[in-house]
């Protein structure tokens, strides 16, 4: 969901893809919305699209989706595997504080400058999708990001979810570029993975799709950083 409280509207787009899907007419569910009345509140609301979220705290939320012509619906828990990792917070991601870089990027805008957090976690529940139903449980990932923005960037990112289970999960946010002839071009970038017991600060230099040269190096987690264990 995409909110515009000072216009009073809300974009939401739900949308379901088995597998890899490379094209868009590929994927199995597509229902977006746009110009819906903005909630009042975001820690618990529902649009006019049957769409309801609600976040019992930080690393727990809840998901329930209906469908106007009942082609699809769900109902999603959440559940985090660590604390809210801001990747703009110099107090949490070490890389940032090394090289000194203030809070915006100019590539690709102030959409994160605000207010943002990256959470991995488990997803357990159900999914019905055209009369057939589904046993949902996953891991993956969800973000978070609030406060004024512009929203004008000059760069294209790529936004990668990795997920191995509760044990190692990784996001990758990459700006990017098409060459004349075509080619994909990275430019250089660093990340962070997480992992149990563990945190690898990588650096990637810029190159071709695939090309990219990584270089880690194992550091001590921060508290609050070792991912929780599955409940017995």
């Amino acid at each position: 969901m995409l909110a515009r409280p000072n216009l009073g509207v809300a974009m939401s787009s739900v949308v379901i893809a088995k597998g890899i899907r490379r094209r868009l007419h590929e994927v199995d569910f597509c229902d977006p919305q746009i110009h819906l009345p903005c909630p009042e509140s975001y820690a618990r609301f529902t649009l006019e699209n049957g769409l309801s979220v609600d976040a019992q705290s930080l690393t727990n939320w809840h998901f329930r989706y209906r469908h106007k012509l009942d082609a699809c619906r769900f109902e999603l828990d959440f559940s985090g595997l660590h604390h809210p990792y801001d990747p703009i917070d110099p107090k949490e991601n070490p890389l940032l504080g090394k090289a000194g870089a203030d809070r915006s990027d100019p590539r690709v805008g102030d959409a994160w400058s605000n207010g943002h957090f990256d959470l991995k976690g488990r997803i357990t529940g159900q999914l019905t999708l055209r009369g057939r139903e589904y046993a949902v449980d996953c891991y993956e990932g969800m973000d978070r990001s609030w406060g004024p923005r512009n929203e004008t960037p000059n760069r294209a990112t790529a936004y990668i979810s990795v997920n191995f289970g509760e044990d190692l999960a990784m996001w990758l946010t990459v700006t990017l570029a098409v060459s004349a002839s075509g080619d994909l071009l990275y430019d250089k970038g660093q990340f962070r993975l997480r992992r149990r017991g563990a945190g690898v600060d990588a650096h990637c230099r810029g190159g071709r799709a695939g090309d990219a040269n990584r270089h880690a190096h194992d550091q001590r987690p921060h508290r609050g950083d070792r991912c929780a264990r599955k409940k017995a």
